[in-house]
Formats: structure tokens, sequence, C-alpha cells
């Protein structure tokens, strides 16, 4: 027997196998990493115990900039960086004074120590930046909503504390060049600098183990690799440990004023959007720089992440934007992205990382930094400006990765030239094809009856054509692909009705019910009308991929060429006939009945012809039937022996496939009796170009992608957008199977029938979230520090926020109002009163005392008018390092004292004004200045669009109840972020204690707590 034949037992086995062999090993690559080395490292300095220490010594607290945790893990990483560097022997030095003088691009860098640059300089320099400044428009990144003309916006000034080591690369300029006055135009410094940049400060909600902690010692322990003697790169590396990238990528902001900015050309970007896993490239500026990461040793990544970025899909950023998208240069994105339940919580920790989790952002950061340093990028750039470092423009890339280790990657225009390529190209070798086998009479697709003769006679009838079912089945896929999409997609409604968030923890439970519905739905309409090859061509109908397409092409390629190997259909058709001449003898004939009687297939279904009489009213042929019937030309007239012949052809070609061919081949079932005459053995050729290639693609990104969303819905996504995107992959995952599906056994379908009756319960009534993977509820207390009342406020989804409320004591009896949330869409903020779990942010009062009697010593303002349309604000709160000054109006402009004028390389001010500043500041103690300025005539109408996302529309007076000089109302609004002090925020406390084992906290906005109080001008 044929062990690759084209028969039902042979194709079950083998497209199971390749199924199995592929789908297996990549859910183990989906759910694990690749282990970490358990003796020495394979790079020279290297030491992942001594980075994992380090990882637990950084996530000991909360530390978020506005955090006195966040102070002292600054302070450890200087102790840190000087450890590693005298322990390489290292020659450095640090700068320690630094600040900002903003006049042209070169000057706005910071302004070093007034010596003269020394000629040799150092090997390290390590930059303690406590002076930099930034005065930017909140919100003015690159893809982020741009007030439109006559709208407000806010703006932000910020005091920025990155510590930044510079090691010499063996070609860098020598000296301190970073100290030389130069002008804009002899920019670049260097061909070749790379910048590698993690932040140290964690949310406030969470430890920052992943989100940033393993990007902050991966740099540590870069920084000891390259500065072990004989890792010099050649191209100097910058790494920047930047602060204050959770609330608005602050760090990477200050970073635009210093010296060393037109010395970088690319960079690498470390982030966490997730809590462990696998560290993927979430995107690349261009082929060049992605080739770099292509050295990883376990390398992970899809382009459609990066597209997803560059679609608005992912609303979040990293400072990725603010590198390439505003600074010009070439680099990086890589980023733990799951799992997201975990993410900005308490359990993003030491606890549940992983060692492996570390060495894979390592590993791969320590290739791609070695190639990029190593190589040149100099040139000329798109953007007409002469802010951007002239570090030449590369190609747009397509890549992805193979099992966690191949890296597939090439230049975006190769993939539309080979697209083109077969847009153009496969049609016209298909019609050639087509056009050989019509020539030689061998195209038995759509043909669905062939001439026998060359000159057939106007009176042969019926005589003269044979039937050859070229066209049996040719709708069959079209329904098929329709009914089981339609099944598929219904289901993804169905769950998103009854149990919308499932997939949240259950994801795998999800796939089986939506991969077992598309397998059974498309056996059972395939198997309802056997066919043949127009199962294996119509398949390229609506699949537009391009490496599809080219297995498509091949495949009907193939399907074609099979063609050649079969008999000229004339005659073919001549054989028919001759078979029934030759039957005609009654020495070759056991009976009558093998000729006149139906055939085996006809004897199953009944007899048609006797049927068909019994409906016309005629009465059944019998011995005493004429010969010729009596009536018309229509169908009564039909002769009885013309019926019984057109049935003793069918009879005897299937008592001909039971004869012919060396190996006693036959066509399956109902197939046309022609395609026994097929090679047999091609179908497993065609499977093998269809399917594993693409299996894999698509197991690969469809795992990656439903991992990436399935845990996006209770943060305001679309909760059905998972279930979708498992509907779409599921067609694709068993599209490759379609053209052989027909030849399956049904053991396979009826397994997986019970997966989905089993499955879909499952899925519909379980419980959608554990304590492995929580539901995440947004936690934050307003105080009015002008009335002492207070409010708590969790945003989420509201049947799930009531389950949380009802177990905290503080809110037991209280009412819980909840309403939509003007802030994220599609969840609700629900509020009770916070009075008998007041915050204490600040020891203002003694022990015993309530809190709310400190309200007023918390925030000092003081207004003063300077001019009209002019005031001036002193501003300082105990124990936070920001305050947001909100106006009722919005104003013209506004300046900080010491502060940098606005930058607009992150957007103008606003034409319709600012609606709120929001000021950060480095020192606990500091007090702001800020001074303001708003039109003094009489307000217009105007819309306000504060932080928070919340608008207010503002109508002035008639004109005779105008002041002279109109006044500016609003309030300040300080936040407290420090929840490592137990008690200064028990109603946070309370909730974290008191939640049920499924839910977590994370934080709302920057401030856990938020205090205003008005003022007016």
């Amino acid at each position: 027997m044929n062990p690759f034949a084209f028969r039902p037992a042979q194709v079950t086995i083998w497209t199971t196998i390749v199924y199995l062999a592929l789908l297996i090993p990549i859910i183990v690559l989906n759910e694990s990493v690749p282990p970490a080395p358990s003796g020495s490292s394979p790079y020279a300095g290297i030491n992942l115990t001594e980075s994992w220490h380090d990882l637990a010594t950084l996530t000991q607290g909360y530390h978020p900039y506005n955090s006195h945790k966040n102070d002292e893990v600054r302070n450890w990483l200087l102790l840190r960086i000087q450890q590693i560097l005298d322990g390489n022997d290292a020659d450095w030095a640090t700068e320690e004074s630094i600040g900002n003088e903003p006049s042209n691009y070169s000057s706005r860098a910071l302004k070093l120590s007034e010596s003269r640059p020394e000629e040799s300089g150092h090997n390290v320099t390590v930059f303690n930046d406590l002076m930099a400044n930034v005065t930017v428009r909140f919100g003015g990144l690159p893809g982020s909503h741009t007030p439109g003309e006559g709208e407000s916006g806010n703006a932000a000034y910020f005091e920025g504390t990155n510590v930044i080591v510079y090691i010499r690369g063996s070609l860098d300029e020598q000296g301190e060049w970073w100290k030389r006055k130069r002008n804009h135009l002899k920019l670049p410094i260097g061909k070749g600098g790379v910048l590698v940049n993690a932040h140290y400060d964690s949310v406030s909600t969470g430890f920052g183990a992943t989100d940033d902690g393993i990007g902050v010692v991966t740099v540590l322990q870069l920084i000891k690799h390259f500065t072990t003697p004989g890792n010099q790169p050649k191209h100097g590396i910058v790494a920047l440990l930047n602060n204050g990238e959770e609330d608005f990528l602050y760090g990477s902001l200050a970073f635009g004023n210093s010296p060393l900015l037109p010395f970088v050309h690319t960079f690498l970007n470390l982030e966490g959007a997730g809590a462990g896993g696998r560290a993927t490239l979430f995107r690349g500026s261009d082929r060049d720089v992605i080739s770099a990461y292509a050295k990883s040793p376990n390398p992970f990544s899809t382009v459609i992440s990066s597209d997803s970025f560059s679609l608005g899909a992912i609303k979040s950023q990293t400072d990725y934007v603010i590198f390439n998208g505003v600074y010009g240069q070439r680099g990086l994105d890589m980023a733990f992205y799951r799992p997201r339940a975990r993410y900005h919580t308490k359990e993003d920790d030491v606890r549940y990382a992983s060692r492996a989790s570390l060495w894979h952002m390592l590993s791969s950061s320590i290739a791609t930094l070695r190639d990029l340093s190593d190589r040149t990028f100099s040139g000329e750039v798109s953007e007409d400006t002469s802010s951007v470092v002239p570090n030449g423009s590369g190609s747009k890339a397509v890549w992805f990765d193979l099992f966690g280790k191949g890296f597939v990657l090439f230049n975006l225009r190769a993939m539309f030239a080979w697209s083109l390529t077969l847009l153009i190209a496969t049609p016209l070798i298909l019609i050639l094809l087509t056009y050989l086998l019509q020539k030689k009479a061998k195209y038995y697709f759509f043909s669905n009856r062939v001439n026998i003769y060359e000159q057939p006679s106007p009176d042969s009838g019926d005589y003269e054509r044979v039937k050859i079912g070229g066209l049996r089945g040719i709708f069959r896929f079209p329904l098929a692909i329709s009914v089981s999409g339609a099944l598929l997609f219904g289901a993804a409604f169905l769950v998103r009705k009854f149990n919308p968030y499932i997939v949240h923890s259950s994801q795998y439970s999800v796939w089986a019910m939506f991969v077992s519905l598309g397998y059974f739905a498309f056996w059972c309409i395939m198997r309802v009308v056997v066919t043949v090859f127009e199962d294996r061509f119509d398949i390229a109908a609506g699949y537009p991929f391009v490496f599809l397409q080219s297995a498509l092409f091949l495949t009907a390629v193939t399907s074609l060429l099979e063609l050649f190997a079969l008999p000229n259909m004339k005659t073919y058709g001549q054989q028919l006939r001759e078979d029934h001449e030759s039957h005609d003898h009654l020495d070759e004939v056991p009976s009558s009945d093998a000729i006149i009687t139906p055939g085996p297939d006809e004897v199953a279904s009944g007899d048609s012809d006797e049927e068909a009489d019994r409906e016309s009213g005629r009465e059944p042929p019998d011995a005493t039937t004429p010969l010729l019937a009596r009536g018309g030309r229509g169908e009564d007239s039909q002769r009885t022996f013309a019926t019984r012949y057109r049935r003793s052809i069918a009879a005897i070609t299937d008592s001909a496939t039971k004869k012919e061919g060396p190996d006693n081949r036959q066509a399956l079932g109902g197939e046309q009796p022609w395609s026994k005459n097929l090679p047999s053995w091609t179908w497993f050729i065609q499977f093998l170009i269809l399917g594993p290639f693409l299996i894999i693609m698509t197991a690969q990104n469809g795992l990656f992608l439903v991992d990436a969303t399935r845990q996006t819905g209770i943060e305001g996504s679309a909760a059905v957008f998972p279930y979708l995107l498992i509907a779409i992959f599921t067609i694709l995952l068993i599209l490759p199977l379609m053209p052989f599906i027909h030849r399956l056994t049904y053991h396979v379908p009826l397994f997986l029938l019970c997966i989905f009756v089993a499955t879909l319960v499952y899925n519909l009534v379980a419980f959608p979230f554990s304590p492995d993977n929580k539901y995440k509820a947004f936690w934050q207390q307003t105080v009015n520090l002008d009335t002492g009342e207070s409010l708590v406020k969790l945003g989420g989804l509201e049947e799930y926020l009531r389950l949380i409320i009802s177990d905290l004591p503080s809110a037991a009896g209280k009412d819980v109002i909840c309403q939509k949330s003007t802030v994220r869409a599609d969840i609700s903020d629900c509020v009770y009163d916070g009075k008998e779990v007041a915050p204490n942010v600040a020891n203002t009062v003694p022990e015993g005392v309530p809190p709310n009697l400190g309200y007023a010593k918390l925030v000092d303002l003081d207004v003063a008018r300077t001019g009209p349309g002019q005031a001036k604000f002193t501003i300082n709160a105990k124990n936070t390092k920001s305050c947001f000054l909100k106006f009722a109006r919005p104003i013209k402009n506004f300046s900080v004292a010491g502060g940098t004028d606005w930058d607009n390389r992150f957007g103008p001010i606003p034409e319709g004004g600012i609606a709120q500043i929001l000021l950060w500041r480095r020192d606990w103690n500091k007090t702001w200045e800020v001074t303001v300025e708003w039109d003094s005539a009489a307000a217009e109408t105007q819309q306000a669009h504060y932080e928070d996302g919340t608008q207010e529309v503002l109508i002035s007076p008639p004109d005779e109840l105008k002041p002279s000089t109109a006044g500016l109302d609003g309030n300040i609004t300080c936040i407290w972020s420090d929840l490592n002090t137990p008690g200064a925020i028990p109603a946070l406390d309370e909730a974290i204690h008191y939640a049920p084992s499924w839910a977590v906290m994370t934080k709302f906005a920057a401030g856990l707590v938020e205090g205003s109080k008005s003022f007016k001008v």
C-alpha cells in the first residue's frame, strides 16, 4: 500500500501528524522562555547571579518618580555603577555640574562645568544630571492627539534626574568633546554612537520588576560588559537610566537637552509592558538596525507588533516614540508584553519574574549592541531640520522569527516586488498551463461533458456527449468558508455576550473551542458532496497574504500539471462508449441487469427513474411498454432505451473503475472516475508546500496577538476583539487543510466535536478571573482641601467593581455611585465616601487626630497680579514632587523660574491656549514660581481639556457684565504617589488587603491621592 496515497487513512494520519508536530512546539514556545546558562556566562564580564540580586534590590519597594524610594534607587544606581567601574579597573570620571542653556540646538545641550575640556578625557564618564529641565506641551508626542484650531491643551514643566554613562569607543573623538562649543551646522558628533535606555522609576502600584527593572539591571550588565578589558566598542555607547517615564516619558524628554544627544545615531530601548515571559522586539525603525537584533541567540518578534503601533491599534507609548519620532534616531524597542494582568500591579515583582526572562533580554541586548556599535550610521535624512542627527535613512523591513531561533528579515520593497510579481506572473502562468491543457483536451476542470466525435452528427443526440463531471462541487468551498466563517464569528459574539472576559484567564480553552468548531464545520460541509481537484484550486480565492499566495500558486501549478497525466477527454469519452459497446455482447456480460439496472451507487439512493415516472404520472416501463413512447418531444417523449442507456454508462464506468489500472486503483466514493488516473502522491507534496510554513506563521502570530490583547478588555478595549482574532486565525490555520479535508475519516472531527461541546460549556459559565490572571481595578482617592471632603474612586467594569467594593469595610452601608468614565472608554468610575479612610500623606497632624484637620497645611499657594492679564503663582506642597495648575479658562503662556523656554520639538503652544500646567520638581522642598499670561479681555466661549481627560465648556458673561480686566479662576491640585508608608493611604491599604483573590489594584492616574484647592486672581 502506498503510504502517501490520496486515501482517507493516509490523509488523516499525515495531516494530523503535521499539525500536531508543528502546533505542540509552538504552544510550548509560547509558554516557555529559553533557559539561562547554568554555568558561567558566554559573554565576558556578564554575571547573571549578580544581575538577579540587583533586580531584587531594585524592587524592594514602590519607586515612582514622586516617592522617596525613587531617590534611594537613584543613589543605589550611582553606587552600583561605581562598583562596576572600579571592579573593571576602568578609567572613569563623574560630571556633576550640568544645566540648560536654551538658545539653539547646540547650546540647548547641558552646560557643563566652566573648566576647559580635557584633551585626553577618560574612557568612561558618568553624568549625574541634576539640572536638566524641559517645558513642553503635554501630549505633544508623535501619534498623540493634537489640539485643533481654537482648542486648548495642556503643558508640563519637568525637572530631570537622569543618570547617564558614556563609554568611549575606539573610533570616538578624543577628549571631553561634549564641553566644546559647537555650531549646530557641524553636527553630528561621530558616526555611530549607540544609546541604550531603560527607566528606573516604577508606577506607584507596582514594584517594577519587568517594568522596567530587568531593563535597568540589563543596562548595568551592559556597562560592565563593555568596560571589561578587551570589550571596548568601536563606536561609543551611551547608557541612559532615565527617570519619570511612567508619567509622561519625562526622562527621555529631559535627555533632549543633553550634550550627548548629537552623538547618538542609533538606540536600543528596553521596556516592559507585561510582567515576564520573553522579551519581544516591539518595533524597529528600519532594516539595518533590525539586522542587529537578528544576531540575538533567541530572537522573538514579528512586524505585526510594529504595524500595530503605526496604525494606532496600540495606544500606549514607550521612549521609542521620543528617540525615533522626535530626535530622529534609528533604533529598536525591546519589551516584555505578557502577562498584562500583572502589569502595573504589585505582582510585577521578582517572585513572578525569572532568571530566564532576564537572560532573554540581556543576551539579546548584548548581541544587538555589539552589532550596532561596530557599524557606521551616517548620511542624509529625510527630515528637513537641523536638530536631527544625519544618521542616514534605512529601508522599511518585514521580519518574523521561526520557533524563537531563526529570524527572517527582508526589505518591505522586496515584499512589494514579490507581491507584484505574483499578481502579474501567477495568472499568466496559470493561463498558459490552462491553454496547453485545453489544446491537449486535458482540462477536466469546469468541463462537464465531452464530445466523443470529431464531427458530431446532428441526429446523434445523447450518444455524442459523455458526462465527465468537471463542474461537480464547484460551489462547495465558497459554501464551506461562508458557513464555517459565520459559525466562528457567531461563536465570538456568543462568548462576548455571555462571558466576555473568559479569554482573560482561559485563552487555550477559547482556542480549543474555536479550532474544534472550525475543523468540524469545514469537514461536515466538505463531506456533503465529495469532489475532486477544484477543492485544491478554488482555495486561492480571497487569500491575499503573500506567503499563502505563493504557496497557493505552487499547489495550483501542481494541480494543473497533474492533468497532463490524464488521457485526452475525447479519448476518455470514447473509451467509456467502447466499454459500453463491449458489454453489449452477451458472452461478455453475466446478465443484462449489469447494463440495464442501476449501478451500485444508484441502488443506494433508490431508482430515480422510477420515481420520476411516478411523479410525471407515467406507468413505470415493463415488458408491455412500447419501445417508442407516446406523446410529443418533451420529457414524456424520451425513449426508454435512452434513459436506461445513460444509466448504463454510469454503471459501466463504475465497473470499469474497479478493473482498470495496474494497481487496481479506482475513484473514491462519488468522485469523478477520471480522477483515479491522477498521481496519488502529489497531494502530499501540495500539503507540504501549502501547510507547514503557513501553519507556523499563523499559529505564532495568532498566539502573539491574542496574548497581547486578551487582558486589555478590562482596561476599556473592545472585549470582542480577542475573539475575532481567534476566529480569523482559526480560519487561516485550517485553510491549508481545506483541499484535502474531504478525504479525512470521521474519527478526528468527531473527537473535536466533543472538545467543542466541552469547551463551549466551560467558556460560557466559568468565572473569567483567577488568582493567576487577576482583574485590575483602577484606584484613586480625591480630597477637597477646602472642605475636607474625600471620595474613593475605582475605575473598571461596574459588575466587578461592585463585587470588589462590597468586600471593603470602609464602603459598607455607603452609597456607591457608578457612571461612565470621563477618561477611559467603555468602563465606569464608581465612587463612595472616603472620609473614614482619609489619607495622611504628609503627617500634618499628630497621631489620633483626623487627617482632614491638617489638609490646610498640605499646599501653600500665593497668587499675586504682576500686570494686566499677568499673575505670579508661588507654590509649595508637603511631601510631593508634583502639582497641577488648572485654569477655568485657558491662558496664553507661562514660564517657570529657572526653567527652559518652550521646546517646540514636542509641539507648539496650543492655539486655543493652555488649560492646565503640570509641574514636576526634583527637590522635595523647592518652591515653584510660575508666571502666567492670559487674555485680559473678558473670557469668550471656550473649551478646556484637562490632563485627566475631563472637558469643561466655558461661556462668557454678557458684555455689560464683563469687568474691564478679566481675572483668572481655577484650582491647584497636588498629587501623592508613595505607597511605601503603611497608613499614609489607608483606603488603598484596605483595598489591597480585602480585595478578592481574583482582583488587584492599579493606579488610576499619576497620583494615588489628589488634593485640590481653588484660587481666584
